[in-house]
């Protein structure tokens, strides 16, 4: 049996929309050329209007429902997400950090740790949680307090510091 995601791949799948259209056009085209074999006969201009008039409105609906519709649909969800992206910067930010390779440890001015991500609870060794517990003090083996007044004055500063791993190893960082 499909699942729901397969099958809402597959109505959104080109081929699927151009044979639904493709076959709508063909019915709607056979069906309007059998009307007209029963009516009476009309000039050929007569013809083509009641031709391309029938056809517009017996394919309109199909192209309404698998085109139009979807198509304003995405772009809908594309605009919602966008206004979503720009206006959440910060967690924007923290998506970034949370996802990224290399450890990350957000922390306030008295060094509370506010954020971490996976890498960092990796090279520490301790969980999310109970880094969020503690203080950045609480890990760092040496006195970090030069580069920190450095970071807050200039905005950067790159060093390298020795942390304490849960299990009591010494690790040697970059920051």
């Amino acid at each position: 049996m499909d699942t729901p995601q397969k099958q809402s791949f597959l109505l959104k799948s080109p081929i699927f929309i151009f044979m639904v259209v493709a076959l709508s056009v063909f019915v709607a085209e056979a069906s309007i050329m059998l009307l007209l074999h029963y009516l009476p006969k009309q000039s050929t201009d007569v013809e083509s209007i009641i031709d391309a008039t029938s056809l517009v409105v017996l394919v309109s609906p199909a192209l309404y429902f698998f085109l139009f519709r979807p198509m304003a649909m995405h772009i809908r969800e594309r605009e919602r997400l966008e206004k979503v992206l720009r206006q959440d910067k910060e967690e924007q930010f923290r998506l970034m950090i949370r996802t990224s390779l290399d450890a990350f440890v957000t922390t306030d001015v008295r060094g509370r740790i506010l954020e971490v991500n996976d890498a960092y609870c990796r090279l520490t060794g301790y969980s999310r949680a109970e880094l969020l517990k503690m203080n950045a003090a609480d890990i760092a083996e040496e006195d970090e307090e030069q580069h920190i007044g450095k970071l807050l004055n200039t905005g950067g500063d790159l060093y390298e510091t020795r942390k304490r791993r849960k299990d009591g190893r010494i690790q040697i960082v970059e920051v």
